[in-house]
């Protein structure tokens, strides 16, 4: 899935951006907030996007984000479904201040709005807040389309961002089509639907809060079973809803808010997660996913998916990407 229109600083579909109009968003909270209160700096209507542009609702952040391409949504989606995600703002404004410092010294030209002369308040597609122990980290994303890098004017860009970043202390990551692998994505919406919608009326009595916790309790005392450690996820979930005269696939959707809220941990890059055998899970103490794993299912865990760290948390890009980071020559591209 890939998106041609990604990435930070781009100009409106069309002319009428002024200072006046700049100051009147940043007065309005553009760009500001946090949680459920941020308003991204610019929108789906502000633009003209080449890639998909998406509306995504998120049960972690409590509001609707706005993506203006596919890879900008994947990103989001991986970084949410981490289980040390805290916060994240789409389409946030660099300092205008910064931005034309940082092009002076890299001795590259500033975007401009399309029809004017004024330098554009530049954007990068995300920033993300993650919990580091008692401490919070925070990490700047910009996506592109890996065909993308090749243009000397979109680096000369991405380094101004990156110049910035760094003088605020912040870590630039660069996330491209490549660092999202779709069936990745597939399975985190494959989890991701079984978070109760806004307003749903639950199908049984305590559907999305005891249910839950008892299927992770009898899956503890399956795990001790030789024989039912090889059931296959979806038989199990077949049988627990036959057991408990439930309505048909509602355990299957307890095993995905397990998975959500990283009770149960499964390999990500897995085709059919619903035919994992039950040996290849993970459980987990508490609700965090960095709580101590419950090792009555497997002594040790299957090998960690490629492009996750050791905890098997997805590692959304890469910090280098042959962005320039010393003065170049001057080209002669349009901003």
């Amino acid at each position: 899935m890939t998106g041609k229109r990604t990435g930070a600083h781009r100009a409106p579909k069309k002319p009428g951006w002024t200072l006046a109009k700049i100051a009147d968003r940043a007065r309005k909270g553009y760009g500001q907030g946090t949680g459920s209160s941020y308003v991204p700096w610019i929108g789906i209507r502000d633009l003209s996007s080449k890639g998909t542009s998406t509306r995504l609702w998120s049960p972690k952040l409590g509001r609707m984000l706005q993506f203006l391409s596919n890879i900008e949504r994947d990103a989001f989606l991986v970084a949410e479904f981490r289980d040390d995600f805290l916060d994240y703002w789409e389409q946030w404004p660099l300092d205008r201040e910064r931005s034309q410092r940082a092009a002076e010294q890299l001795g590259y030209r500033h975007p401009i709005y399309i029809g004017t002369r004024i330098q554009v308040v530049m954007t990068v597609d995300g920033v993300l807040t993650q919990r580091r122990g008692k401490k919070t980290v925070q990490k700047v994303i910009d996506c592109k389309d890996s065909g993308d890098l090749e243009n000397p004017r979109t680096m000369e860009k991405l380094a101004i961002a990156r110049r910035v970043c760094l003088g605020q202390h912040l870590r630039h990551i660069l996330v491209t089509e490549q660092s999202t692998p779709p069936q990745r994505i597939k399975n985190i919406e494959w989890v991701r639907a079984a978070f109760p919608k806004r307003g749903e009326i639950q199908p049984v009595q305590d559907a999305f809060s005891a249910w839950p916790d008892r299927m992770l309790s009898d899956l503890r005392r399956r795990a001790q079973s030789t024989t039912l450690r090889e059931t296959a996820l979806n038989s199990y979930c077949k049988s627990f809803d036959t057991r408990f005269d439930l309505p048909n696939g509602f355990a299957l959707r307890c095993i995905k808010i397990l998975m959500w809220q990283h009770r149960i941990e499964f390999d990500l890059d897995e085709p059919s997660p619903e035919r994992l055998p039950l040996s290849s899970l993970a459980l987990t103490q508490t609700h965090r996913g960095s709580a101590q794993k419950d090792k009555s299912f497997a002594k040790r865990r299957r090998g960690v998916p490629a492009g996750c760290d050791s905890k098997g948390h997805q590692s959304l890009g890469r910090s280098e990407a042959k962005i320039p980071t010393r003065r170049a020559r001057a080209t002669k591209s349009r901003a």
